[in-house]
């Protein structure tokens, strides 16, 4: 007999009686406990798709022998916009575990209310009184290591008084997940435009919450809370004692993470924190050049300016801001830096230049932005060769590289193949390393394009 599909049914208002198609379905001999393809019986499904569901309609389904173990059905119930707690008592009267992992994250019932869609306060504390009877455990762990509480401060805009209520029922504020972050880590990871993140942060550390847990990479909440560029939970976490010179495992501050936040910070946040915009990590790197190898909106870099970051400082590798942006391939932090005077040709401890160091890493917007800056191409690396001969050592450049070569192999058929070429290399070569058949080939990897045909003009030269 096929799956027996209800939720069609049952799209009516909750206090219609049983419809009488069901019973015929299951007079028949329909399976009450088939699985569909998400892996839910009808009972489940049930509880999924109504927006308020009816308990009679579960006894009815329960009475027709239902499962409640299979399904996730106790998950489905609580993570509704309305989770019922007469439905919550009807299946845990029938056999629902309330310590049962599902979900594949090994998330319990009390994980999937806390963490579910429910804004109703009153359905929340019924629902969680239930579990808590039933002996549900306020500090199991996922298989992440996260508690009903990590749930509940995800949550978009949790209401103070539904944490203070999972505070007094036991749960532990310092409960630390698989990459030791603690609650108040998630809090203050929360959206900057977070109306409840003060209160909620005040009412954890009022419970015991330490400001100053490290996760395994050593960030405290203060440090989160400045990568989110959430200024509200930084001044809460401030005014609770937090530490602001604490460094991570790789000796990054607070300021490092202000750096790489997409938000503007003020310039009466950094006076306030008294500290050195241009103070350097474990690698020598500024918190401009950590802002440099991610990718802030521009707004955000303008503060660090005005504060006095240095464009000139170097890393341990001699490295500037300006060529941790060509790197990563970020054009406009490259346009920023050279507009606020950094030198497009230092070159660092390798003898790169942001030029060369942004051909051997692939990134070609950043290239095409120093070379409309008007960057000098060197002659000669020390090291690696001219910049094309570093492009076409570089896997991601080859199809740009090799895009053009039908109009190289043009020019060589005017000349004799065997006469000397330069193909953007230190020393000319053979007739074996230039042979037009083998750039023959090689053309065929891709089409040109107008761009990459400047960008050979602009990088190789022939004779």
């Amino acid at each position: 007999m096929p799956p027996l599909s209800i939720s069609g049914f049952w799209m009516l208002p909750h206090s219609m009686a049983f419809p009488p198609e069901f019973r015929c379905l299951v007079e028949a001999g329909a399976d009450v406990n088939a699985l569909d393809e998400r892996g839910c019986t009808p009972l489940a499904q049930y509880l999924h798709d109504v927006a308020i569901p009816d308990a009679l309609v579960v006894q009815a389904l329960l009475d027709a022998g239902a499962d409640p173990h299979r399904g996730n059905t106790l998950h489905q119930s609580l993570n509704g916009r309305n989770p019922s707690p007469d439905v919550t008592r009807l299946l845990i009267r029938h056999g629902a575990d309330v310590s049962k992992g599902g979900y594949g994250l090994g998330r319990t019932p009390l994980h999937m209310l806390c963490g579910g869609a429910s804004t109703n306060f009153c359905l929340f504390s019924q629902n969680l009184g239930i579990l808590l009877e039933a002996g549900a455990d306020m500090n199991a762990k996922d298989v992440r290591g996260e508690t009903p509480l990590h749930c509940a401060c995800r949550y978009w805009g949790p209401d103070p008084s539904r944490l203070d209520l999972l505070v007094t029922a036991g749960a532990d504020v310092n409960a630390a997940d698989e990459k030791g972050s603690t609650p108040l880590h998630v809090l203050a990871a929360s959206s900057p435009n977070n109306p409840t993140v003060v209160a909620n942060i005040d009412l954890l550390v009022s419970a015991g919450a330490s400001v100053d847990a490290a996760d395994a990479n050593g960030c405290t909440p203060l440090h989160i809370a400045a990568l989110r560029g959430n200024i509200f939970a930084m001044k809460a976490l401030i005014a609770a004692g937090a530490d602001k010179e604490l460094l991570d495992s790789r000796g990054g501050g607070l300021l490092h993470y202000a750096a790489c936040s997409s938000r503007p910070f003020p310039t009466s946040f950094l006076d306030a924190t008294n500290l050195d915009i241009n103070s350097r990590d474990d690698m020598g790197l500024s918190p401009l050049h950590w802002a440099a190898k991610g990718s802030p909106r521009l707004k955000s870099l303008g503060w660090m300016l005005k504060a006095g970051a240095d464009i000139h400082a170097r890393d341990h590798q001699g490295r500037t801001p300006l060529h941790h942006a060509a790197r990563f391939g970020l054009p406009q932090l490259v346009e920023l830096f050279i507009s606020a005077g950094a030198n497009a040709d230092t070159l660092d401890q390798q003898d790169d230049t942001p030029l060369t160091l942004a051909a051997r890493t692939g990134a070609y917007n950043a290239v095409i932005q120093l070379l409309k800056a008007g960057v000098s191409v060197p002659k000669v690396a020390i090291e690696f060769g001219e910049p094309l001969a570093i492009c076409i050592r570089t896997s991601s450049w080859r199809s740009k590289i090799f895009s053009m070569l039908p109009r190289m192999v043009r020019f060589l058929k005017k000349i004799s193949p065997y006469a000397r070429f330069k193909f953007g290399t230190r020393e000319r070569r053979s007739y074996q390393a230039t042979c037009p058949f083998t750039i023959y080939r090689y053309r065929h990897w891709a089409k040109a394009d107008s761009e990459t045909v400047t960008l050979a003009l602009f990088l190789g030269t022939w004779s």
